[in-house]
């Protein structure tokens, strides 16, 4: 389990550390709790990071203390050849969850009732509702935040008590001060938590799921936000391919732009998912949890061959698109994240001197959605490219002009020759 948050030649060395079992048992924790990867990532390099501290300090592994951690996080140091996650907020978390499995003898310790309780709410979501690990991740913090408002804003325990007032309450006092996509899945996490609840027979909160929570609806115009031609040119020359750190995201950018790949999904793309003599690659661990196949367009192959052969740093891991310097808890070689494409995205966009609300990375699924279908592409072929599970879905992205909507109901029949 380790392997699923660093390289197999870290995870290697972890499990040959002081503390390698209990990380071995934390990694498989983190996996059922629904943590992202990132933060899989920072626990097991804290307890590593630990352990060297007290090899260096002559501490036995079964001599170590709380005070023990509380001076390693008053006055951490660098330790060489070993990711430094730096700041104690960032190291406590870990060393805490290494500190439960300590003491529990290699026995399973029982959870606290509301951790039993949140654990169990993602179990749900990930065997019954099929979600993906970051999708469970988001509505787990959505839930603690929706329980945390229900004990007062104090570190609850326990499961607290809910009435229909305080999750009236709830949802009207935070739409206030939030977005409307932070709006959304606010919502999306409530309904999907009744629902858990009405499972386990508490049919208390089952009224909310068809009146109180229906999804907002957004203030938008039927024309989405796309790229013109020109805007898109004008991307690509300013992004260029002089430097390996454009080289690589001049072949993020072209992902996305002409397949509508998500972000998440140009992130984890692998070496071992392009096959280059069929000239296709393989897209994995996607939103809706579905492997797909997607051709190779000449011009993506192109960047992303000379990005490999001519800017990708050397590195262990199997990731395409890797980071080139040092940011924060990451290091050169590591994978490149979903933040760090949409950060260099803006800052791309500010140099061509586009407009900064079309510089999401969502703009550009939608511009391949239109390009597809302008180009006369059928609304289930679409779908199928962008990893659509209804064409409902697909139908919101090509909803740019009335001209392009005639264009697919009037091709529609064709098939089968009718």
């Amino acid at each position: 389990m380790i392997e699923n948050y660093v390289s197999k030649r870290v995870a290697l060395r972890m499990k040959g550390s002081m503390f390698g079992p209990e990380m071995e048992t934390l990694s498989r924790e983190i996996g059922a709790s629904g943590y992202s990867s990132l933060s899989g990532d920072h626990y097991l390099h804290a307890c590593e990071y630990f352990g060297i501290w007290c090899s260096r300090n002559g501490i036995a592994k079964d001599a170590v203390t709380q005070a023990d951690m509380k001076r390693f996080l008053d006055n951490p140091i660098n330790i060489e050849g070993v990711k430094f996650v730096s700041g104690a907020h960032s190291l406590r978390p870990g060393l805490r969850a290494l500190f439960a499995i300590l003491g529990r003898d290699n026995r399973p310790t029982p959870m606290a009732p509301l951790d039993a309780h949140i654990h169990d709410f993602c179990a749900w979501l990930r065997t019954v509702r099929g979600l993906s690990d970051r999708t469970i991740s988001k509505h787990r913090q959505g839930l603690k935040r929706f329980l945390t408002y229900l004990g007062n804003g104090n570190e609850v325990t326990d499961v607290p008590e809910m009435s229909v007032e305080s999750l009236c309450r709830y949802i009207d006092e935070y739409a206030k001060r939030v977005s409307f996509s932070a709006k959304r899945d606010n919502q999306i996490t409530i309904r999907h938590y009744c629902r858990y609840r009405k499972v386990k027979g508490d049919t208390q909160l089952e009224p909310f799921l068809d009146v109180h929570l229906r999804r907002p609806k957004p203030k938008r115009s039927l024309h989405h936000k796309v790229l013109s031609r020109e805007q898109e040119a004008k991307l690509l020359r300013v992004i260029g391919r002089k430097t390996a750190q454009a080289k690589r995201d001049y072949a993020t950018t072209l992902l996305m732009i002409r397949l509508g790949l998500r972000v998440g999904d140009v992130c984890e793309l692998l070496i071992d998912d392009i096959d280059w003599d069929e000239g296709r690659f393989l897209v994995r661990n996607t939103k809706a949890r579905r492997e797909r196949l997607l051709p190779l367009p000449d011009d993506v192959g192109a960047a992303i061959s000379d990005y490999l052969l001519n800017g990708r740093p050397k590195t262990d891991s199997r990731h395409v698109f890797v980071r080139h310097c040092i940011y924060r808890f990451t290091l050169v070689g590591s994978p490149f994240t979903r933040q760090g494409i949409q950060h260099q995205l803006v800052r791309y966009f500010e140099r061509a001197g586009l407009p900064l609300n079309l510089s999401g990375t969502h703009v550009l699924r939608h511009t391949a959605a239109t390009r597809m279908s302008g180009g006369g592409a059928k609304i289930k072929s679409i779908a199928d490219v962008l990893g659509h599970k209804s064409i409902k879905t697909t139908g919101i992205y090509i909803k740019t002009s009335d001209r392009m909507l005639d264009a697919v109901a009037m091709s529609w029949p064709k098939e089968g020759g009718r």
